[in-house]
C-alpha cells in the first residue's frame, strides 16, 4: 500500500496546491481473533482512503480493489486466499472551495479589517462537513468555506491541540463576518 499511495502521490504532486501528500490510506482499526492464546481465523483492517479531485468514490474505489487483486497475485503473498474489501460507512467525495465565494471574500475583507492581516488559503485532506452546504440536495451554496484557528499539530490524533490564543481571534473574526453578513452595521 504505501508504494501505491507513493506512487499516486507522485502522479499528483503537480497540481494539489502546497499539499506534499494530498493522497493517504489510513487503516485505523485493526480486528483479529477472539482470544489471546489462539490463532486468529481471521484479520480485518478498516480504514480510510483520502483522494483529491476529479476522483470519484467509486473510481478510488476500483482503485483499491485493482491494488488488492495485484498484490494477491505477487508470488510473495503469504497466504492461500485473497483479500477481499468491502466499502461500508462513510463515502466523501473530495471537495474542492471557491476562494471567490461570497462568504470566503467577506471573511477575507474581515480579517484584513480586524487584524490587518492576510487570509491564508491551506489546503487540508480528509473529511470535513464543507460538503453538506455545497453538496447537499436541497438548496446547496457555495457560499461556505471552512475556517477555524491556526496553530497546533496532530490533527485527529494522539495529543492533539490548538492554540488557544487564535481562537480569541478567530471567534471575533467569524463575529465580524456574522455582523457584516446580516446587515448589522457599525453606528447601529
Amino acid at each position: 500500500m504505501r508504494k501505491f499511495v507513493e506512487r499516486r502521490n507522485a502522479e499528483h504532486a503537480q497540481h494539489w496546491g502546497a499539499k506534499e501528500n494530498p493522497i493517504f490510506i489510513n487503516l485505523g482499526m485493526v480486528h483479529g481473533g477472539v482470544w489471546p492464546g489462539s490463532v486468529p481465523g481471521e484479520c480485518v483492517l478498516e480504514g480510510q482512503y483520502g483522494f483529491p479531485p476529479p476522483g470519484s468514490c467509486e473510481s478510488a474505489k476500483q482503485e483499491l480493489r485493482d491494488l488488492l487483486a495485484t498484490v494477491a497475485h505477487r508470488s510473495d503473498w503469504p497466504l492461500r486466499a485473497a483479500p477481499s474489501i468491502e466499502f461500508v460507512g462513510l463515502e466523501t467525495p473530495p471537495e474542492v472551495g471557491d476562494p471567490a465565494n461570497p462568504i470566503a471574500q467577506l471573511l477575507s475583507a474581515t480579517v484584513r479589517r480586524l487584524r490587518g492581516a492576510t487570509l491564508q488559503e491551506s489546503v487540508i485532506v480528509g473529511h470535513c462537513d464543507l460538503r453538506h452546504y455545497t453538496r447537499a440536495r436541497e438548496r446547496p451554496t457555495t457560499a461556505a468555506c471552512l475556517y477555524g484557528p491556526g496553530g497546533g499539530r496532530n490533527v485527529h490524533g494522539a495529543d492533539e491541540y490548538f492554540e488557544l490564543a487564535h481562537l480569541r481571534l478567530v471567534a471575533g473574526n467569524l463575529a465580524g463576518v456574522a455582523l457584516e453578513w446580516c446587515g448589522v452595521t457599525r453606528d447601529r
